[in-house]
């Protein structure tokens, strides 16, 4: 699914899921938003679309306090061989406020870092010769 096509924006972030009730193993997490997350799974899953699992989020962005606890269902699924890949939709959860700021310090994090002109230091061109 492009990113373009959804209904809320999804940023790009890196972590921990654990999820027991599909995986004994911690996921990955690819990317998250206010109403869910893709993360993959180091081995085939067999899920229940049906379901709704606890998630345990821990995001190794500097701007993360803590572990995010999210109840959520699976979206979509797919295996490419070795990894397989998992949509989530957030359902109301313990943590849902937590989340909701942690996205917006991602939201303002990310608007700093596409402004390039905050990484200007001097806009004077100095030439050294050899």
């Amino acid at each position: 699914m492009k990113k373009n096509n959804r209904k809320q924006e999804r940023y790009d972030d890196y972590g921990r899921v654990d999820c027991p009730k599909i995986c004994a193993l911690s996921g990955i997490l690819d990317d998250i938003s206010l109403s869910g997350c893709k993360a993959h799974f180091p081995i085939m899953l067999s899920v229940d679309k049906d379901d709704e699992y606890i998630l345990s989020i821990r995001s190794s962005n500097k701007y993360s306090a803590s572990q995010l606890t999210m109840i959520a269902h699976i979206q979509w699924s797919s295996f490419d061989g070795q990894n397989t890949s998992v949509g989530f939709q957030f359902l109301r959860s313990p943590d849902t406020p937590k989340l909701a700021s942690y996205i917006s310090l991602l939201k303002d994090s990310s608007e700093n870092d596409d402004n390039i002109s905050n990484l200007i230091i001097a806009s004077s061109v100095d030439f050294v010769k050899a």
